[in-house]
């Protein structure tokens, strides 16, 4: 069947819209394609640049670690070297008191002492010890009597 000129006109002036609105709906689609395009890229930048400042933070606290363990290390040292020297001092006054001991011993064994003097500065030392514990006796029974006193009234 023929198409009449008339026909043949319509139809192409027909097919000629269908093909223009097609070509705008493919540069529309195009623009849109263009425009999600340069947003998912947006967000890959940003999320680049959020993982690059976590592994920069991620770094720099894996150095401040790596300086607290070396300082930790170092304190310790210190600290068993210390420990080292007050057990030395420890022991050392040990020795100094235990020969001071036998000196005195000896002192005494050869009656280069005089045993009442040194009876006597012991006598002192007790006596001023005994005097330092009844202190605080005397305080709680002067402070229990001032609490009976005030409860009888």
């Amino acid at each position: 069947m023929l198409l009449s000129r008339d026909d043949a006109i319509e139809a192409n002036e027909r097919s000629q819209r269908e093909l223009a609105q097609a070509e705008a709906n493919a540069t529309e689609a195009k623009k849109r394609v263009g425009l999600e395009q340069r947003q998912i890229q947006a967000k890959l930048d940003e999320l680049l640049l959020s993982r690059d400042h976590a592994l920069e933070a991620n770094e720099r606290s894996q150095r401040e670690l790596a300086e607290v363990r070396v300082e930790l290390e170092a304190r310790k040292s210190e600290l068993a070297a210390i420990h080292l020297r007050l057990t030395d001092v420890e022991n050392g006054w040990a020795k100094s008191k235990v020969a001071e001991a036998d000196t005195s011993r000896a002192q005494i064994a050869a009656g280069l002492v005089n045993t009442d003097e040194v009876t006597r500065r012991l006598m002192e030392r007790m006596g001023a010890l005994e005097a330092k514990l009844e202190s605080p006796r005397k305080w709680n029974e002067k402070r229990f009597e001032m609490m009976e006193c005030r409860n009888e009234d």
